[in-house]
């Protein structure tokens, strides 16, 4: 539950809660967030914060679905605006826990072993805990306004990231009073607050993205608040697909076993037997679209390849489908959240009339491309070929190392002249191939 789709991830990880002009002085509160994408509840996040007169604050909360099931536990500690200890965990098996002493950070997750990495974050906020917005504003200087910048730290990726706030504002709806503030993560992610005068958040909204949480008793204001807000723009079938050439049925993947799914075959029209392509998601828990925002891309290749005479399977994520059953398993792998999935939907094709079992094949985007070589071992001769959308070409740990070391990359052209520039191709390769992967980050699924 606590890993989300790329984009999206990285908002949910901007946790919100109550928090007083001056924290310290609040006893506790407690409360309620909802996570909504696309009009629907993902995340219920419930929250209980209390402050000591020494400067600590301490956040506990359940996050698990709207619909009830088993729940994460997450406990955060702060002191003295300085993170001091996280930690995720099912029942009695801890996910992640993080430790930090000064400018390193112990991390510890199962079954792999435990490391330090380098931290310059003065908060925690991780994926989907909105409580955690306590540690943000207890850092903003209402006095001094304005754009103020940040590090925070995400435990679950073991990674720093930037995020700047503003006060933008202070609408008032009704009779409720309240501050509007802009925040932008990472340099490019978008997300807009509203808490009341004692800095309580409220709401909080992305329109690009989709996502709304609401605070439980927030609900009018919500409604008066985003009443002129920008719609997001409505899926529009992509100008190949030839609607009069190909119907869809609803079908189950895995039916008769405790992980049925949703999905949809896409069928040419005619008798068959027809080619068939079973379309695998990347990371996240991902509807059987691929839905980002008004995107929709694996009903694009759908609705496309069936108007070529090509079949096309595509399935709701288990992630999607049953989230509280995911956040109880407490040794999520690959396995789980794609593989097992992906042959359940090749069986389910070359068992149906009109589809030729000798011309089945997988394509896999992301995350799901990565896992084609996986997906082939395991499928045997029952597959026919496959095809790769973006899936890494590197082991995961080099990947990893690729993409954090993004300090290697960018190298001053002077310590003199204090400038930056993007070194050659060559030094850049160079520089990769030399960074030591961290492959104690790296989990053997």
């Amino acid at each position: 539950m606590l890993h989300t789709t790329k984009r999206l991830q990285l908002w949910l990880a901007f946790a919100g809660c109550i928090v007083c002009t001056n924290f310290v002085g609040a006893k506790a509160q407690t409360g309620s967030y909802t996570t909504y994408v696309g009009g629907k509840g993902l995340v219920v996040d419930e929250y209980h914060v209390t402050s000591s007169a020494d400067g600590t604050i301490r956040t506990e909360a359940a996050v698990g679905s709207p619909a009830g099931g088993p729940k994460q536990k997450a406990i955060t500690i702060s002191a003295h605006h300085q993170p001091v200890s996280f930690e995720i965990s099912v029942g009695d098996n801890v996910l992640v826990s993080a430790k930090f002493n000064g400018a390193t950070v112990s991390l510890h997750t199962p079954n792999q072993p435990d490391r330090e990495v380098q931290t310059k974050a003065t908060m925690i906020l991780e994926n989907l805990l909105w409580h955690q917005f306590v540690f943000l504003l207890d850092q903003y200087d209402e006095t001094k306004g304005g754009q103020q910048s940040f590090v925070a730290f995400l435990p679950t990726q073991g990674i720093d990231y930037p995020i700047t706030m503003e006060r933008v504002g202070t609408p008032e709806y009704k009779t409720i009073k309240t501050r509007r503030y802009h925040l932008v993560a990472n340099n490019a992610l978008t997300l807009e607050m509203w808490t009341d005068e004692a800095r309580a958040p409220l709401l909080f909204y992305s329109a690009a993205q989709q996502l709304k949480v609401v605070r439980a008793g927030a609900e009018s204001l919500a409604d008066n608040a985003l009443a002129t807000a920008p719609k997001p723009a409505a899926y529009r079938p992509p100008d190949y697909a030839v609607a009069a050439s190909f119907h869809e049925k609803n079908v189950t993947i895995g039916a008769g076993t405790e992980w049925e799914l949703p999905g949809t075959l896409t069928l040419p029209v005619g008798n068959g037997p027809f080619p068939a392509i079973v379309l695998v998601h990347g990371s996240g828990p991902n509807d059987r679209d691929e839905t980002q925002g008004p995107n929709k891309p694996f009903q694009d290749l759908a609705c496309g390849l069936a108007s070529q005479g090509i079949a096309v399977l595509r399935y709701d994520k288990r992630a999607h489908t049953y989230p509280g059953k995911v956040i109880a398993l407490a040794n999520l792998t690959v396995k789980d959240e794609t593989i097992d999935d992906a042959l359940a939907a090749v069986a389910l094709l070359r068992q149906t009339p009109q589809i030729d079992p000798r011309k089945t094949f997988v394509l896999g985007h992301s995350l799901g491309g990565m896992l084609v070589p996986r997906i082939g071992l395991a499928a045997q001769s029952n597959v026919a070929g496959f095809i790769i959308f973006a899936g890494a070409t590197r082991p995961l740990k080099m990947k990893w190392s690729g993409s954090t070391n993004t300090s290697t990359v960018l190298t001053a052209k002077s310590r003199r002249r204090n400038r930056r520039r993007l070194i050659t191709t060559n030094d850049r390769q160079r520089a990769l191939n030399n960074s030591r992967p961290p492959t104690s980050l790296v989990k053997n699924c």
